[in-house]
């Protein structure tokens, strides 16, 4: 089954990816 909505989906891929820039910026 699929546990999570896609906008569930698109908020946790963003903020992956929000949070892996950071750590690349700084």
């Amino acid at each position: 089954k699929i546990l999570y909505r896609e906008s569930d989906i698109e908020r946790m891929l963003n903020d992956g990816y929000r949070s892996a820039y950071r750590q690349v910026a700084i």
